[in-house]
């Protein structure tokens, strides 16, 4: 039997984060959690399947990774806010409400 006796960050590109969050975001929605395995992922992402625990811990982790928002609620609402500010500046009555 022959051991592993690398140590430090496995080995993958510096891209293999993002493509096991690509391959596992399609898995997910395609095939549901539970049809969803990390060793179909990391297939999907070409990469060894030890990475995907080293990067996400779980599937669990992995779910929520490959789920997650790639920009908050409140960042959404503040760059709408600011674009209405800046068009009201440059359109002064844009927002006026018009009355007979």
């Amino acid at each position: 039997m022959m051991m592993n006796k690398s140590r430090g960050r496995p080995r993958g590109g510096s891209d293999a984060k993002d493509r096991i969050l690509s391959a596992a975001q399609t898995s997910f929605l395609q095939h549901g959690y539970n049809a969803t395995t990390m060793r179909a992922v990391a297939a999907a992402a070409d990469v060894d399947p030890a990475l995907i625990s080293y990067h996400f811990g779980s599937k669990q982790g992995l779910f929520a990774g490959a789920m997650a928002l790639g920009i908050s609620p409140g960042q959404v609402i503040a760059r709408v806010l600011a674009k209405s500010r800046s068009s009201r500046s440059r359109h002064p009555g844009a927002g006026a409400r018009w009355t007979p």
